[in-house]
């Protein structure tokens, strides 16, 4: 009687110890896959970082160019409006393209003389 609960006995750490090893090398598969998938997320953003990090430094020179063309045309649209004043044919172009010159001021109005009463 004594064997026959030893060999069971035997028989189920030997089970056991399978059982063990094979939930061991499943947690070790389950760890280098979450690892090797970790490893290739943080790769792909990192590649991402440097593009976007890339394009940041070439949109920057695009920026100053544009704010430089900005001040530029700035420039130049005061300057025709200022052409306008002194050439009212010209006028109708600036105002077609939205350059309307702002309107010189006013001069006051000349008082009509007063005649003296008699």
């Amino acid at each position: 009687m004594e064997n026959d609960s030893t060999d069971t006995l035997s028989r189920r750490v030997s089970e056991l110890s399978e059982e063990l090893d094979s939930l061991r090398s499943t947690i070790q598969r389950v760890l280098f896959f979450t690892l090797l998938g970790t490893v290739a997320a943080g790769g792909y953003v990192f590649q991402n970082y440097r593009t976007v990090v890339r394009e940041l430094e070439l949109n920057k020179s695009v920026a100053v160019r544009l704010q430089e063309d900005d001040r530029s045309m700035a420039l130049a649209a005061t300057k025709l409006k200022d052409f306008g004043h002194r050439n009212p044919d010209f006028v109708p172009y600036l105002t077609k393209y939205g350059l309307k010159p702002e309107a010189a001021p006013a001069a006051a109005p000349a008082t009509a003389p007063v005649a003296p009463k008699k």
